[in-house]
């Protein structure tokens, strides 16, 4: 009964959202885990429909298989798509001159150096809201100027109020992520604060949700 319920509640968050047209979305629930299946016209909206699975609460987990099928209005060359996530990508402030793009039959696959994570996040949703977009590879590396420190990790912890059960290690840039917390809050706090640490260059997630 509990996956009944959870599945008819992302169902309705789905149709919820003004950025999703969930007419072409199904949703598997079980032990928690939601499923989101089907076909979407947007990279964009195929985003924002994780986004939304992930908001209800009793969700433990979302897998994405989500297809996104381009109407034929939307599908460009690649010349023309190409010059597009360019110019998205120079007029964002936040995306380093350091990053390059290339299109290929609607997939974008992003290279370059980035010294952030969120610089790298920004760069694919800047490339995913291009039109004509249906998938971004990124193979964008991280290469932070400093190393990580794991006190300024556990302050930071301890500031934004994680559970005490969770903890941070850091291992050469990389933090490993371990701990039990009770939902996906948390559980994408956790990620964001070391992704956020000076001199994070990899994140291992070994959360237990539950």
């Amino acid at each position: 009964m509990q996956d009944t319920v959870l599945r008819f509640s992302v169902l309705e968050e789905l149709s919820w959202d003004p950025r999703v047209d969930a007419s072409a979305i199904t949703v598997v629930a079980e032990a928690g885990t939601v499923t989101l299946r089907g076909t979407v016209s947007s990279l964009r909206q195929r985003h924002d429909a994780v986004r939304a699975a992930r908001r209800v609460g009793g969700a433990r987990q979302v897998t994405d298989t989500l297809t996104v099928w381009l109407p034929p209005a939307h599908r460009r060359d690649d010349a023309d798509l190409h010059s597009d996530v360019l110019h998205a990508l120079l007029l964002n402030a936040s995306i380093p001159a350091t990053v390059n793009a290339f299109a290929r039959n609607g997939v974008v696959t992003l290279m370059g150096l980035v010294t952030w994570h969120h610089e790298r996040l920004e760069t694919e949703a800047a490339a995913a809201n291009v039109l004509g977009v249906r998938e971004v590879v990124d193979l964008i590396r991280l290469r932070p100027t400093r190393q990580a420190d794991p006190v300024e990790i556990a302050r930071a912890a301890e500031r934004i109020g994680l559970p005490r059960d969770v903890s941070l290690n850091v291992t050469d840039g990389a933090v490993t992520v371990t701990g039990s917390v009770s939902g996906l809050g948390d559980h994408g706090r956790a990620l964001a604060l070391a992704w956020s640490a000076p001199g994070t260059v990899a994140v291992h997630d070994l959360l237990v949700i539950g």
